[in-house]
């Protein structure tokens, strides 16, 4: 068994395509490397990462602060994160560390992926199931789904607070 990211090895592969010198333009070998990504995918048997974020704001407007961490198929936990990040409002904390933990899943090359958090605002916003109404949440909506498009295979859920302990306790 490999003891990489599926988004590594695809990337290994591409890199080998490369130094080989096999004649491809630069479109098809992005092609062929989202191929790569998405046969990996399938191939893992739904071995699915776990993202979870949690943030908040004291008081509320106020200082927020943000955490969460992923998980391996396995649940061993190979990422997290703490940090204060300014001033504004719970539901933009949410958005803040949801944004944060999303990037660093591409960053990973993590493209399979399950996101837990606690805001029924952010999730049902991001899914469409909510209507993002006020500017500042339209814009973190957005930055967030922008940011997901990277990712072949996501999917983001609402847990209860109680589920979430972990994140929260890094906020």
């Amino acid at each position: 068994m490999l003891n990489i990211s599926h988004g590594k090895l695809a990337k290994k592969i591409v890199d080998y395509l490369e130094n080989e010198e096999i004649c491809m333009n630069e479109l098809q070998l992005k092609r062929v490397k989202i191929d790569i990504q998405k046969m990996i995918v399938d191939a893992s048997c739904g071995l699915t990462y776990k993202a979870f974020f949690d943030g908040g704001a004291t008081p509320n407007p106020g200082q927020m602060k943000i955490g969460g961490y992923i998980e391996e198929p396995n649940g061993k936990r190979i990422y997290e994160y703490s940090t204060s990040i300014g001033y504004g409002t719970n539901n933009e904390a949410e958005y803040s560390s949801l944004l944060y933990v999303c990037k660093e899943l591409v960053f990973r090359e993590i493209w399979q992926v399950r996101i837990h958090g606690d805001s029924s605002l952010v999730v049902n916003q991001v899914t469409g199931v909510y209507k993002a109404k006020h500017a500042k949440m339209v814009q973190l909506r957005d930055e967030v789904r922008e940011v997901l498009k990277k990712v072949n295979q996501w999917e983001i859920v609402h847990i209860p607070r109680l589920q979430n302990k972990k994140a929260d306790a890094l906020t």
